[in-house]
Formats: structure tokens, sequence, C-alpha cells
């Protein structure tokens, strides 16, 4: 396995018959996916306060700043993430 990979198993299950499969992905890669995701889901938390939309967990209704809070975050995440891949 190369050092620069990141790695996990995969469980695929056919009838009675169980596979273990070794993933592998590398650093960049990685980095470059997960920057891309924390963009979309600040950008979805963005969207949410532009538009007003009501977000209800469990019962809670999650007030806008929160959303404020955690789209600032998101965004630092893409940004340290697309940081790092461009080393």
């Amino acid at each position: 396995m190369p050092p620069d990979c990141i790695w996990g198993y995969a469980i695929l299950k056919v009838g009675r018959f169980t596979k273990f499969h070794l993933l592998f992905m590398s650093t960049k890669s990685f980095t470059l996916t997960a920057g891309f995701l924390f963009l979309a889901l600040g950008l979805l938390h963005v969207v949410r306060i532009i538009y007003g939309w009501e977000a209800v967990i469990a019962g809670w209704m999650m007030p806008l700043w929160v959303s404020g809070a955690v789209a600032i975050f998101a965004f630092f995440l893409s940004f340290q993430s697309f940081k790092i891949n461009g080393k």
C-alpha cells in the first residue's frame, strides 16, 4: 500500500458469501472530495439563511444563527482541505 493513501474496508454480502474489499484513496483525492463536500454543506446553510427555510431535528427547530455558525465552519474546513490538496 502506498504511504500517501487513505484506506478502509468495504463489506459485500452476496448470498451466503461475504467478501471484504480493501479500498484505497489517495490523499489528494480524499482532500479534494472532502473540500467539495464541505463547500456544498456551507452553501446549503447559506441558502437556508437566505430563504429562511425551517430545519426541525427531532422536534427542535434549529435557529438560523446555528446555520450561520455551521456555514462558517464548513467554509473553513473546505478552505483547509483545498489548501492541503494544493501542497
